[in-house]
């Protein structure tokens, strides 16, 4: 169940176990792979585990799936700089 993924990913994240929380939240995207909460929640622990290629891709597929995201732009533009 995705929620379920999810919500653990969550928790795990507030509690800074990000490696535990990427895990959940890597399991959450394989049951939706398009969901942007999911991918922009990967993007974030990607961030803190100073991942930022990755980070900086998983952006952009975000981006294919939903190109008027600002926001993200402006992430993307930030980490690169």
């Amino acid at each position: 169940n995705v929620y379920w993924w999810y919500l653990k990913g969550y928790v795990l994240y507030k509690l800074k176990d990000y490696r535990r929380a990427l895990e959940a939240f890597y399991n959450a995207s394989k049951v939706d792979n398009k969901n942007i909460e999911i991918l922009n929640a990967i993007c974030v622990i990607y961030e803190k585990l100073g991942r930022v290629e990755d980070a900086i891709n998983l952006y952009k597929q975000i981006l294919s799936i939903e190109s008027n995201m600002e926001h993200i732009k402006i992430y993307i533009e930030n980490l690169l700089s």
